[in-house]
């Protein structure tokens, strides 16, 4: 059976054209292990990106994401996506290090 893992935190963020949310996740355990993300671009400059769901985990991997929409509803992680459009990626991996860090912070206040 895969680990059981649970959101902890949530953010949402506009760089321009660019957009993303993402929702990190932890083990029951209380170890992070990685976030889902969405990515897009909305007008402005190219280059033009779809929607596009990733799973990243803390090796910093980009992995394929698929839904299933029903009545057990689940996500399912796939292959690493080694076409990943570098914009995108950077984009993701520069979000994602403030992201942590900033949940790093909030975690500390509360010691």
């Amino acid at each position: 059976m895969p680990e059981q893992i649970e959101k902890i935190w949530s953010k949402s963020t506009v760089n321009g054209s660019m957009r993303m949310w993402g929702t990190l996740h932890a083990s029951r355990g209380g170890n992070l292990v990685g976030w889902i993300v969405d990515t897009w671009t909305e007008g402005g400059e190219p280059p033009r990106l779809r929607p596009k769901m990733h799973w990243v985990p803390r090796d910093g991997k980009f992995h394929h994401m698929r839904m299933n929409i029903d009545y057990r509803s689940s996500i399912q992680m796939g292959e690493e996506d080694t076409d990943i459009e570098p914009t995108r990626a950077v984009f993701i991996k520069a979000t994602l290090g403030l992201w942590e860090e900033e949940w790093m912070a909030e975690q500390a206040k509360k010691v």
